[in-house]
């Protein structure tokens, strides 16, 4: 994490296997989102940070590929991932369960993208051949 106004490095998170692929802050500013994987032996996580002190708080594990694209709800209640296994999972950050899988019958690629709505009632996600609102 960098100091935007200095580009002074503030913080580093370790616990990643494999490339970081996707970053997101929560809307308060509090908690960090990552999402990484690798090619061998295919994996994907996404990690829930505290931005304070730097410690993994949650981890959200099922994602057969690496994990692209992450998102926070406007209230930080849920979680958004995105992967090369041509899926988005919405996950429940007080427990880390998976509530929802979404995956189109048409779906040829990964999804690159994910992001919520204002409000908190929609998702949509960006994969190679289209977007979906959902």
């Amino acid at each position: 994490m960098w100091d935007a106004a200095t580009g002074r490095e503030v913080r580093k998170f370790d616990g990643h296997a494999g490339l970081v692929r996707s970053v997101a802050f929560s809307p308060d500013g509090e908690f960090m989102m990552t999402g990484h994987g690798s090619e061998q032996p295919p994996t994907g996580t996404a990690l829930l940070w505290n931005v304070t002190t730097g410690r993994e708080m949650q981890r959200f594990e099922r994602h057969s590929r690496p994990v692209t694209s992450v998102a926070l709800s406007p209230d930080g209640s849920y979680v958004l991932t995105g992967s090369q296994d041509v899926t988005a999972r919405l996950w429940e950050v007080a427990t880390g369960r998976e509530l929802l899988r979404f995956e189109s019958k048409d779906a040829r690629g990964w999804v690159y993208s994910v992001a919520f709505s204002p409000n908190g009632c929609h998702v949509v996600t960006g994969d190679e051949f289209a977007m979906r609102l959902i």
